[in-house]
């Protein structure tokens, strides 16, 4: 982890993971709670690229695995991409939900 930040008034914990680091994100809520605390919203932004399929998914510089979007999408346009998204989960995995992405650098 590189770091983490929590401001207690406004009930907002700030997780920024180290560039070589890929990390579990539906174990955040969990450790939240654990903490003592019930966790909130999870909000990801990052950046990566959009890969297409039956379910699109968006993948985070680095990563080996892809997060699935709630949408699919049979095209995706190259490159590196700014995204910012709710994270839901969907049963046993988790699920990108109103997502935006900008080309990077915009």
């Amino acid at each position: 982890m590189r770091t983490i930040d929590i401001d207690l008034q406004t009930n907002l914990v700030t997780i920024t993971p180290a560039t070589d680091r890929e990390i579990d994100l539906g174990a955040i809520a969990e450790s939240i709670h654990d903490a003592g605390f019930n966790p909130g919203p999870l909000h990801l932004r990052a950046l990566g690229t959009l890969e297409p399929g039956e379910r699109g998914c968006f993948r985070i510089r680095g990563w080996s695995r892809c997060i699935p979007l709630g949408g699919q999408f049979e095209h995706a346009p190259g490159g590196e991409f700014a995204l910012e998204a709710d994270v839901e989960a969907e049963g046993e995995s988790l699920v990108l939900r109103r997502a935006r992405v900008a080309v990077r650098g915009t």
